[in-house]
């Protein structure tokens, strides 16, 4: 038999030389990963046949022929043997097929059981089980262009192919080696004829002038896979699937320093969470005063619009009481005392100008007591704004405090706008000299009882007494009296007229102020919103983040989950009879996909069979 038929047993060319290391490899490992013994695992052998005292332990490789779809054709065990001491010794299984790969006698097969002499040196048999189970139910499906094809029909195609591999556990086997071992699926795929290899999941390498594509599917996880290729005249060596017990070397890091750190943001958050809050309720407290003065500023302008409007109606009246009065003066200045009769006339005129004046005299106290209202409102606004102005360093500090926040940050550009505006109002109102507390004050001396006011309306009516009664001396003093009261008259008026006009200043200056007010609690609304929106998120971000070392703790424990899988305790895959196993590994090998091979013209003699030939045997030649 030549070597080179280790190739055909594979579906490998004979010019893949790789495939036939890669196989030659995987037997040199076994034997060496077999090597080791547990001594603890052993336990006496006298149960299966050997002497008292001597200990045998036993090591299983299972070879799995599947075909191309994954389908199990042929299961294999090589079973290694050692003993401390020669002995005969007993194995368990249900095999169709035996072979002594260590020596020439006859194994002794009965009842699934198999009986050998073995010395001190390991001793290997081989054996083909009866029921063709593996751990893993394994399946593969492929399509070209698109289309479903079946593996024969793949060989020598071209085109768009697509190779999909699932694995699942198979129920009918010891559930241990699917919930411990981890499998190693790898594609060996043509450079030359296959490009634009795609997959996710994978390790891609070169090997020479192929590409190796490996797969790996953890303990107790189903695989699927997918692997596409741009392929002509395709041709692809045995799929290969290795399975081990997993061993992790993943260990907890120590976290102690990064969980002080974690406990230090936290206790930042939380005083940052508390800062805001704070923030908040003094945004929505200033927010509520803003609204109820801009309310009070609104209805007060309303009013001295009003006020503004009715002065203009004072002062027409006035000039009018103004005018008459100097006319009564001027008539009786040249009047003839011979003619008193006929000054009788301007009794009833003097009698309805002082009913006039006590009129106009309720309508001006109403006017002094709404400019003192204003004076009030004004001082006290300006008693808030400027013994309490924001310096640079303040506005600095809360623009930094509103930075990560866009609209709590628009909403405070608002504010600051506002306050701008009203300072900018203020300024201008004091500046012009329409303060509504002067004008009451001096409005208020030449209103109070028995003032200049009273005394001129008084003359009046003495005059119009004088006048009625017509005695030559009253007359006198009447004219007199006249004369002087339109001459105080005169200057009242000219007083009025400054204090309406005082009145149409303030209130063309006050629309600025009121617009200002306005703006300001818009602003202060805004800021209010988004400063309960950012006390609201940190406080969310608080609450998520009030205990990050324990969730920390917890998420790492959660992610060393996924790779803390039960520990293999070596058990026999052949059967459960079998003890002081001390390793178990599998190696599934898939029917090649590959062009039929030229006839050969004459076949040569086969040799006879050498030790080398022995260990192919392990894989059904």
């Amino acid at each position: 038999m030549r070597h080179d038929k280790i190739s055909d047993l594979f579906g490998f060319k004979a010019r893949n030389a790789i495939a036939i290391a890669a196989l030659a490899m995987m037997v040199a490992l076994f034997f060496c990963a077999v090597a080791y013994a547990a001594p603890e695992s052993q336990t006496s052998a006298s149960s299966q046949g050997a002497q008292g005292g001597t200990d045998v332990t036993k090591s299983e490789a299972v070879y799995g022929m599947l075909n191309s779809d994954g389908s199990v054709r042929t299961t294999y065990v090589v079973n290694r043997f050692v003993s401390n001491a020669p002995c005969r010794w007993a194995d368990y299984g249900a095999y169709t097929l035996v072979s002594n790969l260590s020596t020439a006698q006859p194994l002794i097969c009965e009842n699934e059981k198999v009986a050998f002499d073995m010395g001190e040196d390991p001793f290997f048999y081989q054996g083909t089980l009866k029921d063709a189970q593996l751990p893993w139910v394994v399946n593969l499906a492929y399509t070209l262009d698109g289309n479903a094809i079946a593996p024969k029909d793949l060989a020598g195609a071209s085109g768009k192919l697509n190779i999909a591999l699932k694995t699942n556990a198979n129920q009918k086997v010891n559930l241990a080696f699917y919930e411990s071992f981890v499998l190693q699926v790898t594609f060996t795929l043509d450079g030359a004829n296959c490009t634009g290899i795609q997959t996710e999941g994978a390790t891609i390498a070169a090997s020479g002038e192929d590409h190796t594509i490996a797969f790996t599917v953890l303990p107790g996880h189903d695989g699927s896979f997918n692997l596409s290729a741009q392929v002509k005249d395709f041709e692809m060596p045995s799929v290969q699937i290795a399975a081990l017990p997993y061993s992790s070397v993943i260990e907890m890091p120590d976290t102690s320093e990064m969980e002080g750190g974690l406990e230090s943001l936290s206790s930042a958050i939380s005083q940052l969470n508390q800062g805001t809050a704070e923030l908040a309720n003094g945004a929505a407290q200033l927010s509520t005063g803003a609204d109820s003065l801009a309310g009070g500023a609104k209805q007060f302008g309303n009013g001295l619009s009003t006020l503004a409007s009715s002065s203009t109606q004072i002062v027409s009246a006035s000039s009018q009481i103004k005018d008459v009065l100097a006319q009564i003066a001027s008539a009786l200045k040249d009047v003839d005392m011979s003619k008193i009769d006929e000054m009788k006339e301007y009794a009833p005129v003097l009698r309805s100008l002082a009913e006039e004046l006590q009129a106009l005299k309720i309508t001006l106290r109403a006017v002094d007591e709404d400019y003192m209202r204003t004076a009030t409102m004004l001082n006290n606004l300006a008693i808030v704004v400027y013994n309490n102005p924001l310096s640079d360093a303040e506005i600095a500090s809360l623009r930094a405090e509103v930075a990560d926040d866009p609209e709590a940050a628009a909403s405070l550009e608002k504010l600051l706008t506002t306050y701008f505006a009203l300072r900018s109002a203020l300024d201008e109102y004091f500046a012009s000299g329409g303060d509504p507390a002067t004008i009451a004050a001096q409005l208020e001396v030449f209103l109070a009882d028995g003032g200049e006011f009273d005394q001129a309306v008084n003359a009046m009516l003495t005059a119009a007494d004088f006048l009625e009664k017509g005695g030559i001396d009253q007359i006198e003093q009447l004219v007199t009296g006249l004369s002087d009261l339109s001459n105080g008259y005169s200057q009242f008026h000219d007083g009025l007229v400054a204090y309406t006009q005082g009145v149409k200043a303030l209130n063309d200056n006050y629309s600025a102020l009121s617009s200002g007010m306005s703006q300001f609690a818009d602003g202060t609304t805004e800021f209010a919103s988004g400063a309960n929106q950012l006390s609201s998120g940190v406080s969310q971000l608080n609450a998520s983040t009030s205990n990050l070392p324990a969730q920390m703790r917890e998420r790492m424990g959660e992610m060393m989950a996924d790779y803390d899988f039960p520990e293999f305790d070596p058990v026999s895959f052949v059967d459960e009879r079998n003890k002081n196993v001390t390793a178990v590994q599998f190696v599934l090998l898939t029917d090649a996909i590959e062009k039929p091979a030229d006839e050969v013209a004459e076949a040569e003699p086969e040799p006879e069979p050498t030790m080398w030939d022995r260990f192919l045997v392990l894989f059904g030649l």
